[in-house]
């Protein structure tokens, strides 16, 4: 269904026929969990009634859960960022089934030039790469000096690409406040009657910033807010324990001999 329009929700029907769910479903208030790109370009989202996204979409194909098939994806891809965290000493933080910071520590030895940047794109394509090559999954990645503008970095080239950040007021100018975590849409409703609508609105606040939101929304997301919008955000990326462990080896492991099982199995446990 990689051309369709795609949506995820609940089905009654058999997986293999998820275009029988759809006609028989135009009055259904049940929510899609999400949807793809092809579906977006409709006016769908995530959280929306199936009914409606009916309507909108005569076409969409609705797929049940498949929560096995998630984890087991899942698991592939933090394998393969943990194997990036460990290659550069640092940590992976899995978010949830789609999501995940990785950190890493490059030292100057670690690329060629003064091409710093460069050098982090070619990671995060590798990342890409390795993830596609296992998944078949595309897989969009933000490279940031904080969570903060990789996330959003990574946000932007959804569905397929990678974006490095380079410079966080060119990266955020402009950008809606939406945009920032912590702004949903009743903050958004509080802040539009006092022409606050994007990062920029918040800069021309000046040292006032901070004290002009708290007035609005409180102290904690005032601050919090501000930060945010001048590319500041001190969230430690936190990992959590390890679930599983995989290696490939390209040669025949022997029973026997001096490099046999136990000898990889040794190695495996370092």
């Amino acid at each position: 269904y990689r051309d369709k329009p795609v949506a995820v929700g609940h089905s009654s029907t058999d997986k293999s026929s998820p275009q029988e769910f759809v006609s028989r479903s135009k009055n259904s208030s049940s929510e899609l969990s999400t949807c793809n790109y092809i579906a977006r370009k409709f006016g769908l989202r995530k959280g929306m009634f199936l009914g409606d996204a009916i309507q909108l979409c005569p076409d969409l194909v609705v797929l049940p859960y498949d929560f096995e098939s998630f984890e087991e994806v899942s698991a592939v891809v933090a394998e393969v960022l943990h194997e990036y965290a460990g290659k550069y000493n640092r940590y992976v933080e899995v978010v949830s089934c789609d999501e995940a910071y990785v950190e890493i520590y490059v030292e100057p030895e670690d690329y060629t030039g003064n091409d710093i940047y460069g050098f982090l794109y070619s990671i995060a394509e590798e990342i890409r790469k390795d993830i596609f090559k296992h998944t078949e999954c595309t897989a969009s990645v933000g490279v940031g000096q904080n969570k903060l503008l990789a996330k959003l970095g990574a946000e932007r080239v959804k569905p397929d690409a990678c974006c490095v950040v380079k410079d966080w007021m060119h990266f955020l100018d402009g950008l809606s406040l939406r945009k920032i975590p912590g702004v949903g849409y009743k903050f958004q409703k509080k802040l539009e009657p006092h022409g606050i609508t994007d990062v920029n609105n918040v800069w021309d606040l000046g040292d006032e910033a901070e004290k002009g939101l708290e007035g609005i929304l409180g102290h904690g997301n005032a601050r919090n807010i501000v930060k945010y919008c001048h590319g500041e955000d001190s969230r430690p990326v936190t990992p959590g324990p390890r679930k599983s462990i995989g290696a490939e080896c390209n040669y025949g492991v022997r029973l026997n001999g001096p490099y046999g099982v136990d000898y990889m199995m040794m190695g495996l446990a370092k």
